[in-house]
This record gives structure tokens, C-alpha cells and sequence, in this order.
């Protein structure tokens, strides 16, 4: 699929690069266990190092020099909510006027609130385990069910078996009904990617790309029967994005590491010709596309693990085919990360840390700001699914637990 590629030695070294972000390191506790149940969350309800949320506590404006605790944009917020350890705090009461007996009394006080708090948290996210196992990352989209009462999104799922087969299920949020796993046909040493689109020309369905056995790259129609092949061949899951216009948008880590990008229209089963995007990696790529279908343009978002295990994100112009350099975020992965849009202006990339943790932030596009790392209770031994519904600011997160189940949870 083209020459080798030894770009990410030279990836990521831009003026924006946040150097206040604290990397995805081994974290300061290691949770024991797999991806957890409603049943299991108090296990996770942890109070070592003692630490405190704080929302407005009194008008105080001092940098503390503490990194905020920042969670989704659109969440309400008393000033700046902040994680203070006890000496931090002791610090702040008494240069508030508490003597040293007013200061343990709320200090009490403190651990008594504390003490619903998991450190390192910023909300407990509640996993369901579905049916079924799988040995890869899930494959996650969205639709929005207009016929529902109330209207409301399914989420499609698409997973490797252990047999190596490929299957397809969907979960109704509102009740957790699940449809039950349809075996879609064909095989894959690599979990399978999905897609939702709605098109006026033909039935509107879930699209299904693979890893082949013999390394190729196939495609289909959830309700058909009949794989499509494409040229070249890849050693990763590909990543895929219909439009509304019967594109389908392809990306692929080549045989060499490069980054190839094509496009099929599903209705002809025309593929056009890969194009070779600057960057190299060494796991599947992840992205999305924004403002625009494959008629009037748009922009791409790309995320993936670089050869040196960190991660980087780069945007693409569907419009004139040019991208821009790549952006380094700080932090690295064992696994390939997923990229989603948060708002026109931010969007949301999720990881498996070095300690199994899972991580997300909502990183700025136009500045690369980054405000640091938000961990999900629970541990992967591969990478999260992520899927943000335009206009919903809502992430759903689907991941593979230790015990290979599959789990998904949402905030």
C-alpha cells in the first residue's frame, strides 16, 4: 500500500503542545478486577489518598497550583471544582481563620462528604455487561430511532467472537433491552468497525468493515449477504464513516504502518483510489468527520498511536484533500485510541492508559488545548469504543472488560 513511512519520530512537535497535562502513567491505585457491574460499584468507592471535590467553598481566587478536575463543558459549575489533599486544605482553612480545633471540625465534616467520592473520579460511570464476550474493542455507533416513542438513540454494536466470527447487536438505552447477536458471516483476527447511515436512495442500516483472514479489507451491509472486497490490505481493524450520500469513507493502517484513506460509493460498489496521509502508526487509526457530507466537504479528525506509543491527532480537509500537521497530546497508549466529536469547537478522545484505565478529555481543535485526563472506573485490556451524538454532548463509552465481556456505560 506504499513505501514505508517513518514520520512520527517527527510528529506532534508543534508550538501548541500543552505541557501541563499530566501523562497516562501507572496511577496512584490499581483497581483489581474487570469492568464493573451496578452490583460492584462500591468497591470502587476508595478514599486513599483522602482528597476533595470543592465547588465554591468561599469566593477564594488564589491559584492553589492544583490542576482542575474538569468534566464535560456543558456540566454547571460553582467557580472552579478542584481536587485539594489534606494538607492543601489544612493550608486553606487556617488562612481563612480556622483555629486548630475549628480546622478539625471540618476537617471531620470534609471526610464525611469525602467519603462518597472515589479520588481521581470525577463521576462513577455505571457499567452494564451485556451478552456474549468478545477479544477485541468493540465496534460502537449511534443512530437516532425517530419512530421510538420517546425518540431515542440505538446503540449498534459490531464484535469479534471468540470463534473469530463476526457479530452484530443493538441495545435499546432507555430499558437496556438487548436485540440478541446476529451472525453476520465471514471472519477476522481483528475487531470489526461500524457504521450507521440514512440514505434517501436505500434502506437506511449498519455497514460492517473488516480485517480479512488473509489481511484484506471487506465491507458489507448489515442486511446483506455479500462482502465486498477493496483493494490493498491492512494489519489493523479499519475505521469507517458512511455519509448520507452512499460514501463510505475508509482508513486503514497499510502493511508499511502509513495511513491510507479511500472512499466506496456503497450503491455502485465503486472504490476509489487510497491516498497515503502523512504519519505513520502502529494499531488502527480512529475518526470522524464534521461539518459537511462528501458532496459539499467537511473536515475529518484523526487520532491514532504513534510508534512511540504516544497520541497524536491531525485533521483532514474532505474538500481539497490537504491535511494539516499532526498534534501531539500528552500521555501514551497501549492500544489505538477513539476520537469523537464533543462540539464545534472540541472534541472527545479516549485511550487505555499504561495502567489499563480508561482516559478521556475534550481537546480544543483550534489550539490544541488540552485540560487534562478524566479516568473511567473500571479496567480494559484494549482500547475504548467512543460515540458523542452531534448536538448531544453525551459520550458513550463500549470497551472489552478483563473477564473479555463487553460493557457500556454513558455520562
Amino acid at each position: 500500500m506504499g513505501p514505508s513511512g517513518h514520520f512520527m519520530e517527527r510528529v506532534g512537535e508543534d508550538s501548541n503542545r500543552n505541557h501541563n497535562v499530566h501523562p497516562i502513567t501507572h496511577g496512584e491505585h490499581e483497581h483489581v478486577g474487570v469492568l464493573r457491574g451496578p452490583r460492584d460499584q462500591l468497591e470502587d468507592l476508595h478514599l486513599l489518598p483522602f482528597r476533595v471535590h470543592i465547588f465554591g467553598m468561599v469566593n477564594d481566587t488564589r491559584d492553589h497550583t492544583l490542576p482542575p478536575c474538569d468534566r464535560h463543558h456543558h456540566k454547571p459549575k460553582l467557580n472552579t471544582p478542584q481536587w485539594w489533599d489534606t494538607g492543601t486544605m489544612r493550608r486553606f482553612l487556617i488562612s481563612h481563620g480556622l483555629n486548630r480545633e475549628r480546622f478539625f471540625s471540618a476537617l471531620l465534616v470534609v471526610f464525611i462528604v469525602a467519603s462518597c467520592i472515589q479520588p481521581g473520579v470525577s463521576t462513577i460511570w455505571t457499567w452494564k455487561k451485556l451478552t456474549g464476550s468478545t477479544q477485541d474493542r468493540p465496534g460502537l455507533e449511534l443512530h437516532l430511532d425517530t419512530h421510538a416513542i420517546p425518540v431515542h438513540y440505538w446503540i449498534d454494536l459490531a464484535v469479534r467472537g471468540a470463534d473469530n466470527k463476526i457479530y452484530f447487536g443493538m441495545v435499546n438505552p432507555v430499558d437496556g433491552s438487548e436485540s440478541g447477536w446476529q451472525l453476520v458471516g465471514g471472519a477476522s483476527p481483528s475487531g470489526p468497525a461500524i457504521s450507521y447511515y440514512n440514505d434517501s436512495k436505500a434502506p437506511p442500516g449498519a455497514i460492517i468493515a473488516v480485517r480479512g483472514m488473509d489481511d484484506a479489507i471487506y465491507w458489507k451491509l448489515i442486511q446483506n449477504t455479500t462482502w465486498h472486497k477493496l483493494s490493498g490490505s491492512t494489519l489493523s481493524s479499519p475505521a469507517i464513516n458512511a455519509t448520507d450520500y452512499h460514501i463510505l469513507y475508509v482508513l486503514v493502517r497499510g502493511k508499511d504502518n502509513g495511513i491510507y484513506l479511500c472512499k466506496v460509493n456503497m450503491l455502485k460498489n465503486i472504490q476509489g483510489t487510497w491516498q497515503k496521509l502523512s504519519g505513520t502508526t502502529k494499531d488502527s487509526p480512529s475518526f470522524f468527520m464534521s461539518g459537511g457530507t462528501s458532496l459539499v466537504g467537511g473536515m475529518m479528525y484523526i487520532a491514532v498511536r504513534g510508534m512511540d506509543d504516544a497520541i497524536y491527532w491531525s485533521s483532514f480537509n474532505l474538500g481539497t484533500y490537504t491535511q494539516s500537521a499532526w498534534h501531539k497530546i500528552a500521555g501514551k497508549t497501549l492500544s489505538a485510541p477513539s476520537i469523537t466529536y464533543w462540539d464545534s469547537n472540541h472534541f472527545t478522545i479516549g485511550v487505555r492508559g499504561l495502567d489499563n484505565r480508561i482516559y478521556y478529555q475534550n481537546v480544543g481543535i483550534s489550539d490544541n488545548n488540552q485540560p487534562g485526563w478524566n479516568v473511567i472506573n473500571g479496567l480494559t485490556p484494549s482500547g475504548p469504543a467512543m460515540q458523542s451524538p452531534a448536538g448531544t454532548l453525551f459520550l458513550w463509552v463500549c470497551a472489552r472488560g478483563n473477564d473479555n465481556g463487553i460493557y457500556y456505560t454513558s455520562a
